[in-house]
């Protein structure tokens, strides 16, 4: 499968390590990275070898990809993931899906009408952290749970597309650790 990943910011760079790590195992053919900023993209080129594009759609023209991650801003979303889908390129794109309910509707009935794969990447689901603390409460290793809390802890600004000025407003965005009681 050759992939490709359009965003190299935050968390787009940790994505692009794990596909960089299936791609040396064989697993995927990791074909190309898209991103805005040039100094990113020769970043990325120097420390993994990957093909960059400051146009994800020149990207889209010249590689082939079979599936592409969709790492930008909550609200950039919709125009990549509608111009894969209008490929037939199979996509992954970062939560949320969109920060607008009409935005979200239109990138699933494009997915739908071209007949390609759209996921939203809970990631969580697959942190091995996780996934041990839901099989020790399904094997009952913990006995009986009465009562569970979550904190979002890691404190990550990711743009929220919301402008003042010249500025950009940040919201924060953060993953959870969990106390069961």
């Amino acid at each position: 499968m050759k992939v490709g990943v359009v965003g190299a910011g935050t968390y787009g760079s940790v994505l692009i390590n794990a596909y960089y790590g299936a791609h040396r195992r064989g697993e995927i053919e990791f074909a190309a990275i898209a991103d805005i900023n040039p100094d990113t993209l020769k970043s990325m080129d120097e420390k993994y070898g990957i093909k960059g594009y400051t146009d994800y759609r020149e990207m889209f023209d010249k590689e082939g990809l079979d599936a592409v991650a969709v790492v930008t801003p909550d609200y950039l979303h919709e125009e990549v993931v509608l111009e894969a889908a209008k490929r037939k390129i199979h996509i992954l794109a970062q939560k949320p899906l969109s920060t607008d309910i009409e935005q979200g509707k239109r990138m699933i009935q494009a997915a739908k009408e071209n007949n390609v794969m759209l996921y939203v990447d809970f990631h969580k689901r697959f942190d091995p952290a996780h996934i041990q603390l839901r099989n020790a409460i399904k094997e009952g290793k913990l006995g009986e749970i009465e009562y569970g809390y979550v904190c979002m802890e890691d404190k990550i600004l990711v743009q929220s597309g919301l402008r003042t000025g010249r500025r950009t407003v940040r919201r924060p965005g953060s993953s959870a650790s969990i106390s069961l009681t």
